[in-house]
């Protein structure tokens, strides 16, 4: 009974935290995801959901998965899932993924430039200076949303008090914040900042985090200022 109601609940945060991004993109973050589905050209879920049966049906109306993205090398929570449930998808790993999961097949490394899947609609950049991470940034151009999957958290009060102790121990409690945890991953300030000076080069005002509230204007500022230690 209990796994049947986690289960539920998995369901009932994704859905919340589904946004629609663009007629054709939408944008699911939730635990460490954040995935993109386009029925036209990009079939993908960026790695860290639990692939429920509701979620699984709901992708299956869009039509086949032909890609996944892992977009950093800290999140493979549940990833091996998904190999099994799409067996003819691409799977793209952050660069080192392939050494510390050595298990998973993955087809491909994410890099600086976009596949050409997702070119015509997506913009990519690997944030270098944090290997640890390797995290790749996206943006959606069209509707000028940027991608993050752990290079910022925006959580608060909707947090239970255990996580809202550790986000406050952290540095990133109700707010949108750069990690205390994030900041240890650093190992070339020079590099994350010319890579941050990358991301806020390009035209974007919404964020779509894995970690949180999306930010629906200003992101840009937030951005700049969350990374203002560097």
């Amino acid at each position: 009974m209990k796994a049947k109601k986690d289960a539920q609940e998995v369901d009932q945060m994704a859905q919340q935290n589904q946004t629609k991004v663009a007629p054709s993109l939408r944008i699911r973050a939730f635990s460490g995801l954040t995935g993109a589905s386009d029925p036209r050209a990009l079939r993908r879920e960026l790695e860290g959901q639990l692939l429920t049966p509701a979620l699984a049906a709901a992708l299956a109306e869009l039509g086949p998965v032909t890609h996944v993205v892992a977009p950093n090398c800290i999140h493979d929570t549940y990833l091996e899932d998904w190999f099994a449930a799409y067996p003819d998808a691409r799977f793209h790993g952050a660069k080192g993924f392939f050494h510390s999961r050595p298990d998973l097949k993955f087809t491909d490394t994410l890099g600086p430039a976009p596949d050409p899947a997702w070119a015509g609609t997506l913009d990519q950049i690997l944030v270098r200076g944090m290997p640890r991470l390797n995290e790749v940034v996206f943006l959606h151009r069209t509707s000028r949303t940027l991608i993050l999957t752990d290079l910022a958290f925006n959580l608060g009060t909707e947090m239970p008090l255990l996580s809202r102790v550790l986000l406050r121990l952290n540095g990133c409690y109700n707010c949108f914040a750069a990690s205390r945890l994030l900041r240890t991953t650093l190992r070339d300030r020079v590099a994350v900042r010319s890579s941050l000076e990358q991301i806020l080069a390009w035209d974007f005002d919404r964020i779509v985090l894995s970690h949180g509230r999306n930010v629906e204007t200003g992101g840009r500022e937030l951005l700049r200022a969350a990374f203002a230690f560097l």
